[in-house]
Formats: C-alpha cells, structure tokens, sequence
C-alpha cells in the first residue's frame, strides 16, 4: 500500500510541475513569433531526420522514444512526449528521495522531493516547451540513478542508467567521473570504473560516427564569454544578470551545501561534490548559464544537504 501511494504522489508531482511549459504548447513564442507546438514538432522531426544542428543532434533518447510510442499508437508526439517526461521525472525524484533518506532521514527525503519538483518547474519557466528538452529529463534520471546505484554498490545499475542515459546527453560524463574519484580515493572496484566509462563511451562514440561533425561544433566552446562576469566588456550586463538568477537558483542552498560537503565525513558525499564542483566549472565553458535546467544535476546533492542542515 505505501509503494501505491508513494507512486501516485510521484507520477502527480512531476505532472503538476511540468504542467507549466506544457500549457505554453498553443501559444506564440515571443522569439520566434511561431506557435510553441510548431516549433516543437519541427525540432522533433528535424532529430528524427538527422537533421538537427549539433550538439542537439546527438540527443537523441527523448526523441527515439516519443517517435517509438508515435509510431505504435497514431497520436501527436506530444500526447505520448508529456507521458515520458512526467515518468522519467518522477523516476528521478525517486531516486532522489531514497539518497536524501540514506543522507538525512525521512523527513529530508520527503522535503526534497518536494523541492526537487518546484526547482524543475522553475528551471523550464522560461523556455518554451518543446519534445528536444525530454532528453534532458531523461539525463537527469539516469544521472540520478547512477548517484544511487554507485551509494549502493549496485553496478549494473550504474552500468545500465550510464548507457541509456548517454544517449540522452553528454552530461552522463558524470557517471564515470564519480566513478572515477571514487576509484581514486579507493584504489578499488578497477571494473566499476571501467564499466560505467565503457557505457558512456560506446553510446557518445556512436552518437558520433552516426551524426559527424566537427569538435567545434560539439559544445559551446566560447560560452564563457557570455558566463563570467567581466571576461567580455560589451556582455558585463547579461553575464551578471545571468549569474544572478543562477545564485537564486538555490538560494542559500549554494553556501549551506558547499559547506556541509566540506564538513562531511561521509566518503560518497564528497566524492559526489567534487564530482558536481568539476562539472559546474564546465558548465560555464560550455552551456549558457541562463538556462537554468543545466543545474538540475547538482539537486541530488544540493537539495538534501541543504534541507539537512536546516532541519537538523
């Protein structure tokens, strides 16, 4: 009865948060001047196609899937696009929830799931919806899996959540990253390490050869500029503007992690900030920081630490 009840509490969590961008399917991106579905189903096609430009292109889960359920049920992508991302989120709360109780205890679990809900809501307020941000969605439960099956010693778990959710986003470079700070500290589980680096690589590796381009178009190699502050004189405006909304983001979650992961004596946590720390140094490289989903795969560490040391 509890696994019933808990699992309707997630699957309406993650339908009433992205509720929000799903409502913004019939209206006028303000951009574009294009009716928000449009564009959708153009970018989807366009995937579908080989035809998207890169990186997106090689995102190809969330659209793989929605073609897949397109195909056996005759209905708009979107109708099934809506299901997957509320399952994928609420898959990802779930994993969230059960590493905030092994963190913090039942009540940080439950708390942060709540927030986690309410910070993907806000992460997508301002973009328009479309099927292209579903693989992200599905990043992010792999990546939250991945947290958790690496907590729990469960490799292929790990092993699985990496090579699915690589084909969703590079960002699954977090996987083998944390399994590899943890070999570092460790010295141990050699396999562990290999096998979750081996299902990041073969998934990125085909992506690749399947969808060519060149290394320049592989990232947004020059987005620092339009990130750190000050590093281009004519963009000073965006650059603090944009920081500004990333510090809101998580608020005083920010400082009130950083510092219970410094304090922490539990050997995972830490492995899994420096993990987060590294990736956060990229995200300024090679992202645009104003998007704000690209810092949901810090949630997993940043929200139950932060409620911890709030509640406690």
């Amino acid at each position: 009865m509890r696994a019933i009840i808990v699992s309707i509490g997630l699957i309406c969590g993650s339908a009433f948060a992205v509720y929000p961008s799903f409502v913004q399917l019939d209206m006028i991106d303000q951009v574009r001047h294009r009716v928000v579905r449009d564009l959708s189903e153009e970018e989807y096609r366009q995937a579908i196609d080989g035809r998207a430009p890169f990186p997106y292109q090689w995102r190809m889960l969330g659209p793989a899937i929605v073609r897949a359920g397109e195909i056996a049920l005759r209905v708009d992508p979107h109708a099934i696009d809506i299901v997957v991302r509320v399952v994928a989120l609420a898959l990802s709360a779930l994993a969230l929830g059960l590493f905030a109780v092994r963190v913090g205890g039942p009540a940080v679990g439950a708390a942060s799931i709540g927030f986690y809900f309410a910070a993907t809501a806000a992460a997508y307020a301002s973009q328009p919806y479309s099927i292209y941000y579903t693989s992200d969605f599905l990043m992010i439960a792999a990546w939250f899996w991945v947290v958790q099956a690496l907590d729990t010693d469960r490799v292929a778990l790990a092993t699985a959540a990496t090579f699915a959710g690589a084909f969703a986003k590079e960002t699954l470079l977090l996987a083998p990253m944390l399994a590899g700070i943890r070999w570092l500290r460790t010295r141990r589980d050699t396999g562990r390490l290999v096998a979750v680096s081996a299902a990041f690589l073969v998934p990125t590796i085909m992506l690749r050869l399947t969808y060519r381009a060149p290394i320049s178009s592989w990232a947004w190699w020059d987005a620092a500029r339009n990130n750190v502050p000050f590093l281009d004189p004519a963009r000073v405006g965006w650059t603090l503007r944009y920081n500004v909304k990333v510090l809101a983001f998580y608020n005083v979650g920010w400082a009130i992690a950083a510092v219970a992961a410094w304090r922490s004596r539990d050997p995972f946590v830490r492995d899994l900030a420096v993990a987060l720390a590294i990736y956060l140094v990229l995200a300024y490289i090679v992202v645009y920081i104003r998007e704000l989903r690209h810092f949901l795969p810090l949630a997993i560490l940043i929200i139950p630490l932060t409620l911890k040391e709030l509640i406690s």
